[in-house]
């Protein structure tokens, strides 16, 4: 198979917690069993470039639809100990990944969402198409919603997503003002309790809920603590429909 990882880490270039480590064992590993992987990560300012052998510019101007507008990245390829890995950065006015540091900022859910939708606009004007696109945590939740509602009729139709969760306790939530950046819109629609609406009792920016992105058709959970109301939250997750099957359009 053809493997595609989407990922924010990949241990030793892009490493916080564990998530890097998996990340890059598992590409080894299925590698190491016949299949062709590669990665596709953000471009931070601050990665181990090092670690990277042959970096190079693979794509100059990659022109992502956003808010109302496209922001331009230049895609960069290089191995990481034996990894293909491509890394996107996006030319933006917030400096999206030019900032010092992985995580920690308030608008992080934009920077992701960004990311998730880029890595789909990379993917398809490359003509690449991987059996299978595998996910990891909630940066990259927002990747199976996009290719089921925007790019699966745009010739991503026959890819199939797998979305792992590594750590619940790192999640994000956001308003529907990420819905209109990445195109997306309907928020009456995505905000239905079987889709990507959960309810939260924290600030958003400490919770998420991303259990709403696992691929099951099993009802959504709803988390509330005794004695509090529960609020109505943004997960920076998947509709939970469109991870379990291929698209509708693979047919065609």
């Amino acid at each position: 198979m053809y493997i595609v990882m989407v990922a924010p880490e990949c241990a030793p270039v892009a490493k916080v917690g564990g998530l890097g480590d998996v990340v890059y064992g598992l590409s080894r590993e299925l590698e190491l069993r016949g299949h062709a992987v590669e990665i596709v990560l953000p471009r931070y300012d601050c990665m181990r470039t090092e670690h990277v052998w042959g970096l190079q510019v693979t794509y100059q101007d990659l022109w992502v639809p956003w808010g109302g507008g496209a922001i331009r990245c230049t895609v960069w390829f290089g191995f990481v100990h034996g990894r293909k890995c491509f890394f996107i950065e996006p030319h933006s006015p917030q400096a999206f990944f030019g900032r010092g540091t992985y995580y920690g900022f308030w608008d992080d859910p934009e920077r992701f969402a960004f990311f998730s939708k880029a890595a789909l606009e990379f993917l398809l004007r490359t003509g690449k198409r991987p059996d299978v696109i595998h996910t990891h945590d909630w940066h990259t939740g927002l990747v199976p919603v996009l290719l089921y509602e925007l790019y699966a009729g745009a010739g991503l139709g026959n890819q199939r997503v797998c979305h792992t969760i590594h750590n619940f306790r790192h999640q994000g939530v956001t308003g529907p003002h990420i819905l209109a950046a990445t195109g997306l819109g309907r928020p009456e629609y995505f905000g239905a309790p079987d889709r990507m609406a959960t309810t939260s009792t924290i600030t958003p920016s400490t919770s998420c809920g991303v259990p709403s992105s696992t691929p099951t058709s099993s009802p959504p959970s709803r988390r509330t603590t005794p004695g509090r109301s529960a609020t109505p939250t943004w997960a920076m997750a998947s509709a939970r429909r469109s991870t379990a099957t291929r698209p509708s359009s693979a047919a065609s």
